[in-house]
């Protein structure tokens, strides 16, 4: 068994999958909102925000060094 496969997949279920369907979701309401009057806003789950907090902290660090 090749653990390399292991490692992807385990990545996949917990972050990239959450944060790849928050994108096209954010992709979405876009296009939804420069076509429409009223205004959408797609609420994302705790683990999305987590995600997205712990990517902008230490994206922050690496650009502050």
């Amino acid at each position: 068994m090749n653990t390399s496969t292991i490692k992807a997949m385990l990545l996949w279920i917990a972050v990239v999958r959450w944060l790849h369907d928050a994108l096209i979701e954010d992709a979405f309401d876009k296009i939804e909102n420069s076509h429409s009057e009223e205004k959408k806003v797609t609420k994302h789950s705790i683990w999305v925000h987590l995600l997205r907090n712990a990517y902008k902290r230490k994206s922050f660090k690496t650009k502050q060094a």
